[in-house]
């Protein structure tokens, strides 16, 4: 009977779950669609729903794979500081996504903590979507909820718990939740205590690849025999996967997953200080390593709705030759430093310059060369040395953005050419390798370069000048 691997991620738009057999010849992937409820600061989705949702997909796939394939086991993959809370056997708030922001109300209570201080022990600073800060502000908003036997439950953890009946906790996760410390490796249970939070919200912590259980009788009866020899493993964030996928085990190589959001990461032996910013520090998926990561904001995203709300194709390579200060109007969409200062004062999204003359490929292009100048200045504020391995990844990865980062950093570029990246690090995981799926950019023409680097140059003054822009107009408003 033929094997198969599988890797079930929940993201912010949906579930995917991705099945490639242990041979690596036969693969798919079903997609369900599926948005948080977006009400004010909150963005939530009811667990019945997202369980409704998880079972349909899983049965799809069940049904693809008939009766002479069987799933050997599923790693589960989410975004990262989205969570709810467990007592017994049922939750007892909506499953809160990353992008809810209610953590906002909790920005006083972080600040008399002190703000260097919380970086400094869990490699965080903060921000309202983080997990702690959302806890402190159900706490106070709702008391009630944490009486009693009360488990913290990322999604991850919650996936988990739903196949097979075990609460576990996962160290990338509390990491990313602003719930770890970083110089001890464990639990900051001292910050839990701070904020009048209990120490058993924490389940027990599982290691990244330990396999759980099998899947519940319960849940086969719904999901079909496909899955009945399949062993739940812990898995983790969606961004250390994706890392994963792309690059393996390798040191100091830089990832960017170019999404809606575009996370920049990557792997360091030690979580040293950083003169330029302040990037977000977590454990790995391996020992006495750090994740070390930025992210630009939402370039991505703005890119996505210009190009298909007006119907652009996409921008080809070879348009940056003609690309000069004149040419085309600068676009401001991407954080250039990864701090709390600087992410507080980035502007909002900006064109600057814009003509008559100016066309909507003319403002692509701009979104384009924003868009690798932001990674370029994020790998500076994390890097000491040149050149480095840099490999973009993800549904952003273009041939355009491939070349022009490649002649902003005067060196060369990859594109990881997978289109189940993730899957990809499962297959790493277990040892069963992965394809080589590269394409290599290398810098443009000497006179192309020139004329980018000036355009940079003139990036970085127009950002400079609207800093702080976004404030204002928040306080205004």
């Amino acid at each position: 009977m033929k094997s198969y691997f599988a890797i079930l991620d929940i993201g912010g738009s949906g579930v995917k779950l991705s099945c490639r057999s242990e041979d690596g010849m036969d693969s798919f992937t079903e997609r369900e669609h599926l948005l948080p409820v977006i009400q004010e600061q909150s963005a939530t989705q009811h667990p019945g729903v997202m369980f409704e949702t998880l079972l349909r997909i899983l049965r799809k796939c069940g049904e693809r794979l008939g009766s002479t394939r069987r799933v050997r086991k599923i790693y589960i993959s989410t975004l990262r500081q989205g969570f709810t809370l467990l007592r017994d056997d049922e939750e007892l708030t909506s499953l809160i996504y990353n992008s809810d922001s209610t953590g906002s109300s909790s920005k006083d209570d972080v600040k008399d903590y002190g703000m260097h201080k919380i970086y400094e022990e869990t490699g965080h600073w903060y921000a309202p979507q983080l997990t702690l800060p959302k806890l402190v502000h159900l706490k106070r908003a709702s008391s009630d909820i944490f009486r009693g036997d009360v488990s913290l439950s990322f999604f991850h953890d919650w996936v988990i718990w739903k196949l097979t009946g075990h609460k576990i906790s996962e160290a990338t996760l509390l990491a990313s939740g602003q719930l770890w410390n970083i110089e001890s490796g464990q639990v900051h249970f001292e910050l839990l205590d701070q904020f009048g939070l209990s120490r058993d919200l924490i389940s027990p912590l599982r290691s990244f690849g330990s396999s759980v259980d099998y899947i519940d009788a319960s849940v086969l009866e719904r999901i079909g025999p496909a899955w009945q020899d399949c062993l739940v493993s812990v898995g983790g964030g969606d961004s250390h996967f994706l890392h994963y996928g792309a690059v393996g085990r390798r040191n100091g190589a830089f990832v960017i997953s170019a999404g809606s959001s575009t996370p920049i990461s990557v792997i360091l032996d030690n979580s040293k200080n950083f003169q330029k910013a302040q990037p977000w520090i977590s454990p790995t998926f391996q020992k006495n390593r750090y994740f070390v990561e930025g992210n630009l904001g939402y370039p991505g995203s703005y890119y996505n709705w210009l190009m298909t709300k007006n119907g652009v194709s996409e921008i080809e390579a070879s348009s940056i030759k003609s690309c000069t200060v004149n040419s085309i109007p600068v676009v401001l969409a991407s954080c250039l430093s990864w701090s709390q200062e600087s992410w507080e004062r980035r502007p909002p999204f900006t064109i600057v310059n814009m003509k008559s003359y100016h066309s909507v490929s003319d403002i692509a292009l701009s979104l384009i060369i924003d868009y690798a100048i932001g990674i370029k200045s994020q790998i500076n504020s994390m890097n000491d040395s040149w050149p480095i391995e840099v490999v973009i990844t993800g549904g952003g990865a273009s041939s355009i953005l491939g070349k022009v980062l490649a002649t902003l950093m005067n060196q060369e570029i990859r594109i990881n050419k997978s289109s189940e990246v993730a899957l990809d690090g499962v297959f790493l995981l277990e040892g069963e390798g992965s394809p080589e799926t590269f394409e290599t950019f290398e810098p443009a023409d000497s006179n192309t370069q020139a004329n980018l680097i000036d355009f940079e140059i003139l990036h970085r003054e127009n950002y400079s000048s609207v800093e702080n822009l976004k404030e204002l107009i928040e306080s205004v408003h």
